[in-house]
């Protein structure tokens, strides 16, 4: 029912059921985004204008850089660049979005009060399920059957990084932390098990494994792990699993040259959570100078979700309408604040 890994023989018998039907080695960025420009020729339209979000903003450049000529304007959010090397810098951009939780839990005395060692609590934790995990029953609400749970500090941590990713679930994690720290897992799985079965019905998991596994993993380099892992919470596990699978995971067709960066002169409205864990703001800082024509918004205190909060889809809307960002009043973003830290 839940996990933010690939259980044991979950990959194998994915790749032998979609084989059967399918070539999967089709099923990369590049050609999607020439099927998606024969469908724009079959609409009849000369140029269009392109939202991505997360891998959809890999999709768009993708696009960008072999069907300019077709894009008036292009919308990023929460940026995913082709040479980005997913899932390498989650661990990362996850302790960047935890520490500044922790950053506004302790600037209020409420929150100071109810949670004063949030980090510590934390690694206590971590450290317990690491040495000896635990065997939860939970509620399935698809099918309102208890089911167990092997509540693990790969599961704990990934449920962490998730509910960070969204800065109405982050506002819960102080408590979720704390709690679990009293061994009471309740607050974590109520909070977490919609967010694994809804990534579940969402996600498809063939054309995720043909991207990442062609796109992605192949860049690297195992002497990057530990560096960019060490001393958080995620660790390198999440990584590692990745690299496991990817063996077993056929690689898609990529032309030469596919993973440098992307150039354009095309009006670009890059959009950033200041926090987010799974799109980090360096990312799209990285690459934000090769368009020539850019706005970059970065929310303030924001996430990976909401996409669009407060004034910021006034400000995609106007930006669409105008097809360029020069001009865009961004004085609205100072008006966007953190949802309140959740205290029981």
């Amino acid at each position: 029912m839940l996990s933010f890994s690939f259980q044991s023989g979950m990959v194998e018998r994915c790749r032998k059921e979609l084989e059967a039907k399918a070539d999967l080695r089709y099923y990369a960025t590049p050609i999607a985004m020439d099927d998606l420009d024969d469908v724009r020729e079959a609409l009849g339209y000369d140029r269009i204008n392109l939202l991505g979000i997360s891998y959809g903003t890999r999709s768009a450049m993708v696009y960008m850089r072999s069907h300019g000529e077709h894009v008036r304007s292009a919308i990023l959010r929460a940026v995913a660049p082709v040479n980005m090397k997913a899932t390498l810098p989650a661990a990362g951009h996850g302790q960047a979005a935890l520490q500044a939780l922790i950053e506004a839990v302790l600037a209020e005395e409420a929150s100071r009060n109810a949670y004063p060692d949030i980090q510590g609590e934390l690694d206590g934790v971590l450290k317990d399920l690491f040495e000896r995990p635990l065997l939860l029953d939970a509620l399935n609400p698809l099918t309102g059957k208890q089911e167990q749970i092997h509540m693990t500090r790969e599961l704990f941590g990934g449920g962490i990084w998730f509910l960070l990713a969204n800065t109405d679930s982050a506002a819960y994690v102080p408590l979720v932390i704390d709690q679990a720290s009293h061994q009471n897992f309740g607050p974590f799985l109520e909070s977490v098990i919609p967010v694994g079965l809804g990534l579940s019905k969402a996600l498809s998991l063939g054309v995720s494994l043909t991207t990442m596994c062609s796109e992605d993993t192949p860049l690297i380099s195992k002497t990057e792990i530990e560096p960019a892992t060490s001393g958080t919470f995620l660790g390198d596990t999440k990584v590692l699993n990745q690299i496991k699978i990817c063996q077993q995971w056929p690689r898609g067709y990529l032309p030469d040259g596919y993973n440098q960066p992307i150039s354009s002169k095309i009006p670009v409205l890059m959009i950033s959570g200041e926090f987010d864990p799974v799109d980090g703001l360096d990312l799209a800082r990285g690459i934000e100078k090769k368009f020539s024509n850019a706005t970059h918004i970065v929310i303030p205190n924001g996430a990976h979700q909401p996409a669009f909060p407060g004034c910021v889809r006034d400000l995609v809307q106007a930006f669409i309408e105008r097809g360029r960002g020069a001009g865009l009043d961004l004085s609205c973003l100072k008006q966007i604040k953190r949802t309140p830290i959740f205290i029981r």
